[in-house]
């Protein structure tokens, strides 16, 4: 079966690294959602509109469709985590090129992706704590975000655009140190990123809380040093990005590029999310007992019913006495009366009877 040029789809089954990172930005991408939904419920539970923060992870979510596209086209059509030689003879020489440019596109959307969660962070960070050293403290480190954002978007855009546009002459870049960018800029990404996890530690750990309350708070808010150990495992593969003879640092650099803020926009809403997830415990719980009841009263239906005592006719014996209390002998009569009726009678149905023993 002859295959078209430049197209690895069909390799796409035997990629190994290929569908390990397709399915791995599919899931998280896929808990992004979640969290966010989950996020924007506990907003309407709390009655309250949506604040800049919540803005911010919104389109971020929305802003990472389009390099998840992208890294999607590289694995399953160009076939990235294939062995370099089969991608070029099935390929062709051109391939390359092509790979690089959605793989330069990407750099420019993860910069503006990590700078997004950053700042959404942080914005939280000042709805909640509200001491003014600290929020002085906050929008510092905003700036610094945001001139990082900036400087590495020149840095990217404007001094080491692809070499005569976008037309695939054999060189991609006019800076020849990609790799040496990268690393700058994943270094100082990654300092950026302690700074804005170890924030509210301090502050935290100052409030009038008890101490299990604040270890959880701090797991909350730690759960940035995943990303952080992401971010620095991405540095490690950057490192590797010179070696001609490794074709998985490349794979896994991108895996673990789509990772960070696929990890932010979930840390970043896990202290929003609570209200809801306190709502669906507790639905879970009336369904929970809703079934529990429904399986007894089923339980109880199953068995076999107590037969009702059967009812006769009733007796009542009457003692005739004289007038001084005696009993008179030979005087006991006894009477009967009796009812058949479709439902038990009861007492006062029973007086209104007139079941009465007379002399």
């Amino acid at each position: 079966m002859v295959q078209q040029l430049g197209s690895l789809t069909y390799l796409f089954p035997q990629n190994g690294l290929g569908k390990a990172g397709f399915i791995f930005d599919t899931i998280f991408l896929f808990l992004c959602f979640v969290a966010t939904g989950l996020r924007l419920w506990s907003r309407r539970l709390q009655k309250t509109s949506l604040r800049l923060n919540d803005w911010l992870i919104l389109f971020s979510l929305i802003i990472f469709l389009p390099p998840y596209a992208l890294q999607s086209v590289l694995f399953i059509k160009y076939g990235v985590g294939l062995n370099i030689d089969k991608i070029l003879t099935i390929g062709g020489p051109g391939i390359m090129i092509r790979i690089w440019r959605l793989s330069y596109a990407m750099d420019i959307f993860w910069i503006l992706l990590v700078t997004l969660i950053k700042l959404s962070v942080l914005h939280f960070y000042i709805t909640i704590f509200r001491q003014p050293m600290f929020i002085r403290i906050v929008y510092a480190t905003a700036a610094l975000c945001a001139a990082f954002c900036i400087g590495a978007l020149v840095e990217v855009v404007v001094l080491c655009p692809p070499r005569g546009g976008w037309r695939p002459d054999g060189l991609l870049f006019r800076c020849d140190n990609n790799s040496s960018i990268l690393l700058t800029l994943g270094t100082i990404d990654l300092a950026i990123e302690i700074l804005v996890i170890m924030l509210p530690m301090p502050v935290l750990w100052r409030l009038k809380l008890p101490t299990a309350k604040k270890v959880a708070l701090t797991a909350i808010f730690g759960m940035g040093f995943l990303i952080i150990a992401f971010t620095s495992i991405r540095i490690r593969f950057i490192l590797n990005l010179n070696d001609s003879g490794d074709i998985s640092s490349p794979v896994l650099m991108q895996i673990f590029s789509a990772a960070m803020p696929l990890l932010g926009i979930i840390n970043a809403s896990l202290p929003v999310m609570a209200p809801a997830l306190r709502e669906i415990y507790r639905s879970s719980s009336r369904i929970w007992r809703k079934l529990r009841k429904s399986t007894d009263n089923s339980t109880d239906s199953r068995r076999s019913p107590v037969s009702p005592k059967p009812s006769g006719p009733e007796v009542s014996v009457v003692e005739k006495r004289n007038l001084s209390g005696a009993v008179e002998p030979n005087q006991i009569r006894i009477t009967t009366a009796w009812e058949v009726s479709s439902t038990p009678a009861s007492e006062s149905d029973h007086a209104r009877q007139g079941m009465y023993a007379y002399v």
